[in-house]
């Protein structure tokens, strides 16, 4: 099977174009998001607030290293860094603990959205790929944590709620997350239904058992949000018809070409996975149960990037260093 293949395979040290500007391009956004979050940090008063700031340092600064190491290894010119003292005179009442957290947790929210594209960008180096893998789950774990700290210090605005809930319903919800639930709820029925048809057009055993993995995740996590939908009264949309016609002619459809273009919707639904994070920040529960969609997506894009490269499915990239 595939992962034996994967897990007995040797990467050689390679570096696509692509890659090449994934570091380079993450390294400049952690260092200017650094150079900011040091500012800020002579301005802070709260304890808690500093404590989350030197936690956020500690993680980038780790990352920083690494890449500048990454850099150097495959020559890749470097960005230039900010200035190495941050230090000068402020006014502290116009530089407010509250206005700080929250540029932080928008500065969090940019660097999650750089660090899972070079995830999901980085097909030849699995090395960089589960690099970025790892990094993006420490930062969205991060995220969440601020939208706790925000919470409880009153600096998060609550937005507009569901007024239609069961009489028995004691749990608030806003509106955001009832339109996210709904909408995740249709993207999966229509990513179930799509697997399923390429699944009966599949030739390749592993793509099989990739896309039958793929099917019975995406009906759990279905489960898990219609569950959601009806336990805050919402009507759930109609549910695709089974995939149960199988083609007389599956040569119209060749495996790397239905591959490819399975793997463009999992580059969208990475997108779509980050919008709870940013948006759910009313109902801790409901926030939750999105960010562990994302990791299992993470991990399931991850496991098709590795088949296909193994199949040789992707269209070579340009190399910056072999």
């Amino acid at each position: 099977m595939v992962f034996s293949i994967i897990k007995g395979s040797k990467e050689r040290a390679e570096l696509d174009t692509r890659e090449a500007f994934n570091l380079w391009d993450v390294l400049k956004s952690d260092y200017d998001t650094v150079y900011r979050l040091k500012i800020y940090q002579n301005d802070t008063h709260d304890k808690d607030l500093g404590v989350l700031i030197k936690r956020i340092l500690v993680l980038l600064e780790g990352n920083i290293k690494n890449m500048e190491k990454q850099l150097t290894s495959y020559s890749i010119p470097a960005p230039n860094r900010n200035r190495a003292a941050v230090n000068f005179p402020r006014n502290s009442q116009v530089i407010s603990d509250e206005m700080v957290a929250a540029d932080m947790f928008t500065f969090l929210q940019e660097s999650i959205e750089h660090t899972m594209r070079g995830f999901r960008t980085s097909v030849t180096s699995d090395s960089l790929r589960e690099y970025f893998k790892d990094l993006s789950v420490k930062k969205i774990e991060l995220a969440d944590k601020m939208v706790h700290y925000l919470k409880f210090k009153g600096w998060i605005e609550t937005p507009p709620l569901f007024n239609h809930t069961p009489g028995e319903v004691n749990e608030k919800i806003s509106t955001v997350e009832i339109s996210n639930l709904f909408d995740h709820l249709t993207f999966r029925y229509d990513n179930i239904n799509t697997s399923e048809i390429i699944r009966n057009f599949a030739y390749d055993g592993d793509f099989k058992t990739l896309l039958n993995m793929g099917i019975r995740t995406l009906s759990k996590q279905a489960r898990i949000l219609e569950k959601e939908l009806e336990y805050f009264g919402v009507t759930l949309p109609k549910r695709p018809g089974k995939v149960t016609v199988f083609p007389d002619n599956t040569e119209i459809l060749h495996d790397d070409h239905m591959f490819r273009t399975l793997i463009i919707g999992m580059y969208g639904a990475t997108v779509l996975h980050i919008m709870p994070i940013k948006e759910c920040t009313f109902n801790d529960r409901i926030r939750r149960i999105f960010i562990n969609f994302l990791i299992g997506e993470i991990d399931m894009l991850d496991n098709m990037l590795k088949l296909g490269k193994v199949k040789g499915w992707f269209h070579k990239m340009p190399m910056y260093q072999t």
